[in-house]
């Protein structure tokens, strides 16, 4: 099992902490229908984050994620999964975090047509000319879900190259890192201990840190259920001189498909990360996208 050293964030300063739908949010149902459809007329790449919006509030799901839950999947790899074994709460998901360091990102899974993709959009920090902020999005197809995941805190190198539309290399690599964490989140949730709740009371959505206003979708939390892991001597007592000193341990998100798995076979498996003794540093530093 891989170990934690730190947890190697790119650059998000460039990213609006939040998405931007007060404009779209004073549309009525049938005004987003018919906007939906003059953008699906388009077909254009430029509509795409438009679209998604238009999309979330028409069908979409909101899923908040506590800040445990956050971390723990930026501190751990995900293996053996296909995009079909990950489940959806719509279509068309609106991650909020806990974590307010964290922009919030906008997740379609399209099995439309066809074809099998994932498309994620954040909006940035700039202003376009009409006042509006821009928005960045990364787009992959099924094919490339395994390279794509495997590109985590823990490994080095470039995620799928096709499809990248209109973005830096320190946009690209935000916008992926984002991504991962939610498919992460959404692995993680398949677990049935970890099933999201239903946020149903005004009370509830308050305390999620979402306003009643702004509830105009159905709403998840991600709840964290941390696991208590027994200290080892190793942990408790580390010797600094000692090069196999106990430095922490990823988590991991498995899935199990092979038919020599009787019992988890279709099933997911979650080891939490062990954090280092003297905690997890997190470090804003973009990494050499290729």
């Amino acid at each position: 099992m891989p170990r934690i050293v730190q947890i190697e964030r790119p650059d998000l300063t460039g990213i609006s902490p939040t998405f931007e739908l007060a404009s779209l949010e004073k549309l009525s149902q049938e005004k987003l229908r018919q906007l939906e459809r003059r953008l699906e007329e388009k077909e254009e790449n430029s509509t795409l984050p438009v679209h998604a919006k238009v999309e979330y509030l028409l069908r979409g799901s909101r899923v908040v994620v506590d800040a445990g839950v956050s971390r723990d999947m930026e501190l751990s790899v995900a293996t053996g999964a296909t995009l079909q074994t990950l489940p959806r709460l719509a279509r068309c998901m609106l991650f909020t975090w806990v974590d307010k360091t964290l922009p919030e990102l906008l997740l379609i899974i399209d099995e439309s047509k066809g074809h099998v993709g994932v498309f994620g959009s954040v909006d940035s920090t700039e202003r376009l000319p009409d006042g509006s902020l821009a928005s960045l999005y990364f787009h992959f197809s099924e094919s490339d879900f395994a390279e794509f995941m495997a590109r985590d805190v823990v490994s080095e190198g470039p995620g799928p190259s096709e499809l990248v539309v209109s973005l830096s290399k320190a946009e690209g690599e935000a916008v992926r890192y984002l991504m991962r964490i939610a498919l992460k989140t959404l692995a993680y949730s398949a677990i049935p201990q970890h099933k999201p709740a239903l946020l149903s009371t005004r009370a509830e959505i308050k305390a999620a840190g979402i306003h009643p206003k702004h509830a105009t979708r159905p709403a998840y939390r991600v709840r964290y259920l941390p696991r208590i892991i027994r200290p080892t001597a190793a942990a408790d007592e580390p010797k600094v001189s000692d090069p196999k000193e106990f430095l922490g341990r990823a988590g991991h998100l498995r899935y199990y498909s092979d038919e020599r798995y009787t019992h988890m076979r279709g099933q997911w498996q979650w080891i939490p990360p062990i954090e280092p003794p003297d905690g997890v540093k997190v470090v804003y530093k973009v990494r050499k996208v290729r």
